[in-house]
């Protein structure tokens, strides 16, 4: 009786990991061992660098909703931000937020001006950037008038996009899309003027 408690036992247990497993893997794209070796606490010298740093200042785009946005009110919210007030709490020390137009953001960060800021990592990026590991997945959408004749994402070969200026999606759609040509924009509210 007690070698079968014991055998199911440790079957229940082998039968969480692999579904916990799968679930970090589906969820976070990580597998049960990088979860915990990515959720370890902070080492010395990186708390060291917290305390000696003061604020970190996070800036992005100030009109990507739902992610980061400045509402009627004047305050920067969204989905980005939850997180970084999560990660505030969690490091012990303040992010300070600054909304700017997304080539701003990006001259900021490279210039040192700024900590961080999110956005998708690319070969060209890298050159400027250090990226960490995903903290969100994204999808864009192509926007198109309803009497379009763009049925499907090849048709946007030799056509004109309109996309904000230093958005990842002008990478991705140059190494994409034959021919392509854009019409590049402050801000992707503009865009849609």
């Amino acid at each position: 009786m007690k070698k079968r408690i014991g055998v199911t036992l440790i079957l229940f247990v082998l039968i969480s990991i692999v579904f916990a497993d799968r679930y970090l893997l589906a969820e976070y794209d990580l597998n049960l061992l990088e979860y915990f070796r990515r959720t370890s606490t902070l080492t010395t010298e990186e708390k060291a660098w917290l305390e000696d740093h003061g604020p970190i200042i996070y800036a992005s785009d100030h009109s990507t909703p739902p992610l980061r946005y400045v509402d009627e009110t004047g305050q920067y919210k969204g989905v980005a931000l939850d997180f970084l007030q999560a990660m505030s709490l969690e490091l012990g020390t303040e992010v300070t937020v600054k909304p700017m137009v997304w080539q701003e953001a990006l001259d900021a960060l490279a210039k040192g001006e700024t900590d961080m800021c999110d956005m998708y990592p690319s070969a060209k990026r890298s050159q400027f950037y250090d990226f960490s590991d995903p903290i969100y997945y994204q999808r864009g959408v192509v926007v198109i008038p309803k009497d379009s004749d763009i049925q499907s994402l090849d048709d946007l070969h030799t056509r004109t996009v309109g996309t904000q200026q230093g958005d990842y999606v002008n990478d991705f759609l140059i190494s994409n899309f034959n021919g392509i040509r854009f019409h590049l924009f402050k801000d992707y509210t503009d865009t849609m003027a």
